[in-house]
């Protein structure tokens, strides 16, 4: 660099104008590579890839450099122009994405093995998230696709796999705390219509207070939607509950020490009488089965009550939501992948 440059350049590394010099920016072991002929930046993060592979899978990418719009350095307020014309390569500054973000669209670009590496369970849904929002804003219409069906893998449309809840071997994302939230919030900001339907569930066991509090932007509409959906959820679970412990069996046993249906009509008046009365007629399920006031039969009585309460509400619970059927909802999700 020549002294005029260097003495341009203030203490703090950036050039008079608030630009920041590529040299100074962050690099990814992986996401550089030096026959790269795109210098793609995000937040204080460099990434010098390869204008085929972003257009290969995106239509934005592709429409970018098809119309030979990209000048070197671009028109860019983080990046010094005479920085990027050193690199001889042009340079597109995505300023309103996460560096994070685009690390994940990216590593799924170069390596789709990337997606389903057991070390990264612990940041599987930051990593998936960041990638379907980068693809979908990118029009990466495979990436959202895969994406979307990984997502989905933790609301399936079929009730046998809610039975395992987080433990459920179709499940392809780590669960984490307060994840109904997260999810639901997800769908809204990508519109991904398929999982709503499980994920309104997931966010209706939940106390209003707290739905209010956790999705302050959600619209009047879906608010309402979620409000009604709830009370909905909640009698429906409440009915079944009851007409299957009916024809369940649980009863007393004259001959041993359990006294099952005592134990469950005291269990239920407590319930009923407690000031934190929970509605969550599937948890009280696996509350039962799991007290050692029960004798085996009558856990295992439990469980099943479970399974039918499950197999009757999940295919219900889109309508119990307003929305379209799960096969609609995908076909949705699938056409708004299409590149």
């Amino acid at each position: 660099m020549s002294s005029e440059s260097e003495d341009s350049m203030g203490s703090d590394g950036q050039l008079p104008d608030g630009s920041q010099p590529i040299s100074s920016l962050k690099r990814l072991d992986g996401l550089w590579f030096d026959d790269g002929n795109v210098i793609v930046v995000a937040e204080n993060t460099a990434f010098r890839v390869h204008k085929g592979v972003l257009s290969q899978h995106s239509v934005v990418f592709e429409e970018m450099f098809a119309t030979d719009s990209l000048q070197p350095s671009g028109s860019l307020s983080n990046v010094s122009q005479t920085h990027a014309e050193l690199h001889d390569v042009p340079v597109v500054a995505l300023q309103q994405d996460s560096a994070f973000d685009m690390s994940c669209f990216l590593r799924a670009l170069y390596d789709w093995s990337f997606l389903y590496r057991p070390y990264l369970n612990k940041y599987q849904f930051p990593a998936i998230s960041g990638l379907l929002r980068i693809a979908t804003k990118y029009m990466a219409g495979n990436l959202r696709k895969v994406a979307i069906d990984i997502i989905a893998s933790v609301h399936p449309e079929e009730s046998h796999s809610w039975t395992w809840g987080n433990e459920s071997p179709s499940r392809q994302l780590a669960p984490f705390e307060d994840e109904a939230f997260a999810y639901f919030r997800l769908a809204l900001e990508v519109d991904v219509k398929c999982i709503l339907p499980g994920s309104s569930y997931t966010v209706c066991k939940y106390s209003l207070e707290r739905i209010r509090s956790e999705l302050p932007h959600v619209s009047p509409s879906m608010l309402w939607d979620l409000i009604i959906g709830r009370e909905k959820v909640h009698a429906f679970e409440r009915e079944k509950f009851h007409a299957y412990v009916l024809e369940s069996g649980i009863a007393d046993h004259p001959n041993s020490s359990f006294r099952c249906s005592s134990f469950l009509r005291s269990a239920l008046d407590n319930r009923s009488r407690s000031t934190h009365h929970d509605s969550d007629y599937l948890n009280f399920a696996v509350f039962l089965r799991s007290s050692k006031q029960m004798c085996p039969d009558c856990q295992n009585a439990c469980y099943r009550i479970r399974m039918n309460m499950l197999d009757a509400i999940i295919p219900q619970l889109p309508s119990i939501f307003g929305l379209e059927p799960y096969a609609v909802l995908r076909n949705l999700d699938n056409a708004s992948s299409i590149q």
